[in-house]
């Protein structure tokens, strides 16, 4: 949290001597949801059903000169669970903050950013790997900044370095940090056709027994195409790397494998495996875009442990009017242990499991500053211990202005 709050304190001081020619504004929204389901946390045999609501205040601060840009939010949430399905739960606090600032010089522009963030830790669990088997809050911290150069009007490169570190209260999982390195550049080839190669390293540190590392380097080529003013299509792909090592002292693990239920077993060693990732979007008319998306992820999650996963959606949006519209989107998931990856990542075979989501959405304005909308979702996850769930969500939000 220090450290938000400095990063901050820097970009005030860059900001101050231009304090006269600034625009800035300060918004926010507050919700209110409730949440009707019969088996939140996937649980093969459930526990009942559930009936949740959940409070949450968000406020952003943006402050603009010709040169730069600071932008500052906050969130909280109050969690408050019953029924026989939160038979264990407790009543929560998400909390979360983020301060950016960005100062441009001639064809550059320079960043720093900061953010802390407190969610329940089955909440991540439960979307990063279908499983919410966890108790106790994920703490996550992190700092970074970077740069962004315009070599010419057709070549754009990136450069940003991310540090996070992890904490978990009550879940059993070891801390770790990371550090994070992107290199990005835009090659813009046509009025239609962008080149974007990319390379990622990041490295892992876990406070564990072991001193266990992971270090991660991935290299991809991606492409963005405009193909008519109605479709688009972006792709990107591209091989990955790992390696683990310790300190000696004890066997290297990784955490808890959700499907396992436990730590499990690393090799040192290096692997290889790949990435990639593909989405195609068509606007049939002003009202109507569909959107279909395939991936293929391997990595680190949120939570430390580690997966590979090849992931489909669909989906279709339709503008009613003005001020309401519907939307529709099937997914399907398959979390695989058996790649390349599987001795050093600890995993095997057998861990894997497919999933199956549909969700159906409502939103409405309902006057300038109130909205309304209202969600359900099915969740099947097909494994050893299958699981599926349906949820009712209903949330009513306020739009308000602080300053102008």
């Amino acid at each position: 949290m220090r450290r938000v709050f400095v990063l901050g304190a820097v970009g005030l001081a860059f900001w101050a001597p231009n304090a006269r020619a600034v625009d800035w504004s300060v918004t926010g929204d507050m919700s209110e949801s409730v949440e009707l389901s019969d088996n939140r946390q996937l649980l093969p045999h459930p526990l009942g059903a559930s009936y949740n609501s959940y409070t949450g205040l968000n406020l952003d601060a943006l402050a603009l000169t010709p040169t730069s840009r600071f932008e500052m939010s906050g969130s909280l949430k109050y969690r408050a669970y019953g029924g026989p399905g939160e038979a264990n739960q407790m009543n929560t606090f998400d909390k979360g903050i983020f301060a950016r600032y960005e100062k441009q010089e001639k064809s550059t522009t320079y960043n720093v950013f900061g953010s802390y963030s407190e969610v329940p830790t089955s909440t991540l669990q439960a979307i990063e790997t279908g499983f919410a088997t966890l108790s106790g809050s994920t703490i996550s911290q992190a700092v970074g900044g970077g740069l962004r150069h315009e070599f010419s009007p057709i070549d754009t490169g990136e450069l940003n370095t991310i540090y996070n570190s992890s904490e978990f209260t009550g879940s059993g999982l070891s801390p770790f940090t990371s550090w994070t390195t992107n290199l990005d550049w835009r090659h813009r080839a046509s009025k239609v056709i962008d080149f974007i190669p990319s390379l990622q390293v990041k490295r892992l540190a876990y406070q564990d027994p072991a001193g266990t590392q992971l270090l991660l380097a991935v290299g991809t080529f991606g492409t963005e195409f405009q193909i008519s003013p109605r479709a688009s299509f972006s792709a990107a792909a591209g091989p990955l790397w790992a390696q683990t090592s310790n300190n000696g002292s004890s066997p290297l693990t990784f955490p808890a494998n959700p499907v396992a239920a436990s730590a499990t077993a690393a090799v040192p060693g290096s692997g290889l495996d790949w990435i990639g990732n593909a989405q195609f979007t068509y606007r049939w008319t002003p009202s109507l875009t569909a959107l279909l998306s395939v991936a293929k992820v391997t990595g680190p999650t949120t939570l430390g442990n580690f997966q590979s996963a090849e992931l489909v959606s669909g989906s279709l949006a339709y503008a009613i009017n003005t001020s309401s519209s519907i939307s529709l989107t099937q997914s399907f998931g398959h979390v695989d242990g058996s790649t390349g990856l599987n001795q050093i990542a600890g995993t095997s075979a057998a861990a894997g499991y497919d999933s199956i989501s549909t969700v159906l959405a409502y939103g409405k304005q309902l006057a300038r500053e109130w909205n309304f909308e209202a969600s359900y979702q099915y969740i099947r996850r097909i494994s050893a211990d299958s699981a599926s769930s349906n949820t009712v969500v209903l949330t009513i939000r306020k739009n308000f202005t602080v300053l102008p």
